[in-house]
This record gives structure tokens, sequence and C-alpha cells, in this order.
């Protein structure tokens, strides 16, 4: 019972949390061409920086927009071109979609001037953020397996937790260019 009750408290929380949040600044704040130093960590270890490209603009639909990454050429890869589009859901709830324009579509949350989606592809959690605060854009991706590496708790009254590794981080902190 207490556990149920505070679980209800959090959801109660999280409620009020989106609905107040929604005096945000998207779409205007985030429209434009921003670039930044993108860095990839494995293990903790950094393992490449290369500078990374975002275009967001409008499109005909004004509930829909154009959210473009550009990953330049290296050694090991060809540029990589991700051509998305943002569309809102439930503007009041905070829900939108990621189209990435080849049958996956994303569910995002806008929360505090935070776009969030968390999604499971090929046996990997993942976790993307983009957040405007301060005149720039920081994005960040947590990756990592879907299977637990330890599982605890679940005696009398107390839940089953799995905790899962975080072996990939990626982030950027992008500038406004245009």
């Amino acid at each position: 019972m207490k556990t149920s009750l505070k679980l209800l408290f959090y959801i109660s929380l999280m409620i009020s949390t989106i609905s107040f949040s929604m005096a945000q600044t998207f779409p205007e704040d985030w429209l434009g061409t921003w670039e930044g130093n993108f860095i990839g960590y494995n293990q903790m270890n950094k393992v490449y920086e290369l500078t990374m490209r975002m275009e967001i603009t409008e499109t005909e639909n004004p509930n829909r927009w154009h959210w473009k990454t550009i990953y330049p050429a290296t050694a090991q890869t060809e540029e990589i071109v991700k051509d998305y589009y943002l569309e809102v859901v439930d503007l009041e709830k905070g829900h939108f979609i990621t189209d990435e324009d080849n049958s996956i579509l994303l569910d995002t949350y806008l929360v505090e001037n935070t776009f969030y989606s968390r999604f499971l592809v090929q046996n990997n959690l993942i976790l993307s953020m983009y957040r405007w605060e301060n005149e720039k854009i920081h994005f960040e991706i947590v990756f990592g397996n879907d299977e637990p590496i330890q599982t605890t708790g679940g005696e009398e009254d107390i839940p089953e937790v799995q905790s899962y590794t975080i072996p990939i981080i990626q982030k950027a902190t992008l500038e406004k260019i245009d």
C-alpha cells in the first residue's frame, strides 16, 4: 500500500511538471543552424570528436519541423545525414513524434525545454536528449544493451530492480551559427 501511494505521488508530480512546462521556447528559440563538437565516449574513454551541424527549420505544416543532423566524413566513415521531422502529437502533453522518414517513428517528449526519446533497437536501450539552455542546444545520447547486469530487491514489498550498463555516451554542445 505504501509503495502504491508513493508511485501515485510520483506520477501526479510528473503530470503536473509536464503541464507546467508548456511555457516552452520551442520552436522559436530552436530554429536555425547549429554547430558544435560531437564527442563519443566508450567505457568512460573519449574515442572520437568531430564537428556536427544541426538545422531546424519550419515546414509548410505549422505542427511539423525539419530536423536535420549532419556528421562530417571521417577516415572511417562517409558523411552521415539524418534527415528527420518533428511533429506535434499533443502539445498540451508535450508529446511529439520524431519521424525518421523511413517508417521509423519515435515518441518524443518536451519537458522543461528538453526533448526526450527512449527506445529499443537491436537489443540496445537508447535515451536521446536535446536541451535548449543559455542560447545553446545540448545534445546527448546514452546507449547500452538491454540485458541487465544486476537484479536486486524483489523481497517482501520491495520491487525488483534491474541495472544496465552504459557503455556508450555521445554528447555535443551546439551554438547557433545562422
